[in-house]
């Protein structure tokens, strides 16, 4: 999308799920958890391994003016599509978290099989 630098925070269901799970079980963990996978990538990147997962060899591009003219039939802002988002979970890894699906690469595979 745009010009597809922006960065993407992810979480595979799976990890989700656990992750609330374990918060409920270790109460001494407070204040905000960022629930996100520990490696997040760019646009273009999630999409080129998406494409590649799925064998779709080619992608066509969402421009900016594409994007900004969704984003007002939808009454929105193209600032929550375009702009980075580069969550890292902190909280998460420095309580002892594993999570299943570190990289969207496994996450868009396993997704994919189900």
């Amino acid at each position: 999308m745009a010009h597809g630098r922006q960065y993407v925070s992810w979480i595979h269901e799976t990890d989700f799920c656990r992750a609330i799970e374990f918060l409920l079980t270790h109460v001494e963990i407070s204040g905000p958890v960022n629930l996100a996978a520990p490696n997040p990538l760019t646009n273009a990147a999630m999409m080129q391994t998406l494409r590649e997962v799925c064998h779709m060899p080619l992608g066509l591009p969402a421009t900016t003016g594409m994007l900004e003219l969704g984003a007002f039939i939808l009454r929105t802002e193209t600032e929550l599509i375009i702009k980075s988002r580069r969550v890292i979970p902190g909280v998460l890894s420095k309580a002892g978290f594993q999570f299943h699906h570190p990289f969207i690469r496994d996450a868009f595979v396993e997704l994919s099989a189900n």
